[in-house]
């Protein structure tokens, strides 16, 4: 059984590494396609993460990453829509294979600027070359995460 404590951290982390990769990547790629999972063989499974920034403090986050199906070429990750001043290192590109959803391919990181309490969206994005998916990621500004 995963406590509450583990969904929330796992969460957060992979909230952030989605951040990291939008900022490093440029945003999201512009790939023609249709609805997330309509076309590929494969879907961005979205943990329900989040990003937490602080009021005096830059921060660290981590965002999972994780895909169900099977795909027949690289899937690159990214993350857009994050504030100014934010840094990603990407996850590491996934090469053909498949996966049932569960097991985490890899850990975007994103760093975030000290930021004025708020609330915003990021995204993560998962691309194959020819389809592209994302998920919100919540990101909230507070005194202390």
């Amino acid at each position: 059984m995963v406590s509450s404590t583990s969904r929330r951290t796992f969460g957060m982390m992979l909230a952030v590494a989605a951040g990291v990769a939008s900022v490093a990547g440029g945003g999201v790629p512009a790939v023609a396609g249709g609805p997330a999972g309509a076309e590929a063989g494969w879907t961005l499974m979205d943990f329900d993460q989040r990003l937490c920034a602080e009021a005096d403090n830059s921060r660290m986050n981590w965002v999972f990453v994780s895909l169900a199906g099977e795909w027949t070429s690289t899937v690159t990750f990214g993350m857009s829509g994050l504030p100014e001043g934010s840094t990603v290192l990407p996850a590491d590109p996934v090469p053909a294979g498949s996966n049932d959803g569960v097991k985490v391919l890899g850990l975007v990181r994103v760093a975030l600027p000290a930021l004025p309490a708020g609330t915003g969206t990021a995204s993560l994005w998962a691309t194959d070359g020819v389809e592209t998916q994302s998920v919100d990621v919540p990101l909230r500004a507070v005194e202390r995460c």
